[in-house]
């Protein structure tokens, strides 16, 4: 029985730098994992926003899409505490965004 132990002790003993190469490889897989999904997301939202500007743009006039900006930017005063100095640069970073 002790010698079994042994035997089982030793096969799962791993050197520590091919430990560190499979750690390491494990992670390079997670961010390239992470990137792809990342990438696809934001494609999906550009296809969804396009997609909604597009129908809207047939169903709306200029002055419901003037308001539809107006409620959105109040609601961004309101979620991300923007004071009224910092409103310009922080429309124009989100405006850049959406570049």
């Amino acid at each position: 029985m002790a010698n079994k132990q042994r035997e089982t002790d030793g096969m799962m003993r791993v050197s520590p730098p091919l430990l560190e190469e499979l750690r390491r490889m494990i992670e390079e897989s997670r961010r390239s994992l992470a990137a792809a999904v990342n990438a696809a997301m934001t494609m999906l939202n550009w296809r969804i926003g396009k997609q909604i500007v597009a129908t809207l743009s047939q169903q709306l006039s200029w002055s419901h899409f003037c308001e539809l900006m107006r409620n959105f930017y109040a609601e961004m005063y309101r979620v991300e505490r923007w004071r009224a100095q910092g409103s310009a640069r922080s429309i124009g970073n989100l405006l850049k965004e959406v570049k």
